[in-house]
């Protein structure tokens, strides 16, 4: 509760102002429309407790000179504050005053961040005017995203094929190597001895074969 922290000596007031103010800068471009109008409501309420706040310590101010007591709530709780000396009277009446006047810079401070809030409000407000071209902008992306998923998904078959023919001929080129080198006595044999394993099966194509990150990547089948 921003009221709270106002509600003290006017150094730590400016600092806690100086922090809520570099706060809400820094997390303005991240925060969402409803977000900001919800903020602006919140310290409107608390400006209004501010305000009754002083109306009720005015009010027993006046009660305090003409009839010598006032009613005091505090956190639900009621009690009768009574003064019968002059002395006392002077000092609760500085006390109430004091109450005042804290009440009212801690309003003056919510009013400054407020005012911070109300003009990016403003500016949005401004900006919303082209909200329809915006929306409009929106719809044409979303069918551009539903189209390339489509894309990516008949893709998706073709590649899926095509890895399928791969493994197939290198399953059937291993089986044939196998046999070669099983035959071969002069000297062992490499698969790089080879063409196809040199050219039409690079080492880039068969770690293609199974890139794991590459399936998935692509959207899940609904």
């Amino acid at each position: 509760m921003s009221l709270r922290e106002y509600l003290t000596d006017e150094l730590t007031a400016k600092r806690t102002y100086n922090e809520h103010h570099f706060s809400i800068r820094s997390n303005m471009s991240n925060m969402s429309g409803f977000e900001l109008r919800k903020r602006v409501n919140a310290i409107d309420e608390e400006i209004h407790y501010a305000k009754a706040e002083i109306s009720r310590l005015e009010e027993a101010k006046g009660k305090l000179k003409s009839q010598g007591e006032y009613v005091y709530e505090q956190g639900g709780v009621k009690r009768t504050v009574t003064v019968r000396h002059c002395d006392d009277l002077k000092s609760e009446l500085a006390y109430l005053d004091s109450r005042v006047i804290d009440f009212k810079k801690a309003a003056r401070w919510l009013r400054r961040e407020r005012a911070v809030l109300l003009w990016e409000l403003r500016l949005r407000r401004i900006k919303a005017l082209k909200q329809p071209m915006q929306k409009h902008r929106l719809a044409q992306l979303e069918k551009e995203a539903t189209r390339v998923l489509s894309e990516i998904e008949n893709h998706r078959h073709e590649i899926e094929m095509l890895l399928s023919e791969l493994q197939r001929i290198q399953r059937a080129y291993n089986e044939t190597f196998n046999e070669v080198r099983q035959l071969t006595f002069d000297k062992e044999l490499s698969p790089y001895d080879y063409n196809i394993a040199k050219e039409s099966l690079p080492q880039q194509v068969l770690a293609f074969a199974n890139l794991k990150w590459f399936r998935e990547k692509l959207p899940s089948k609904t």
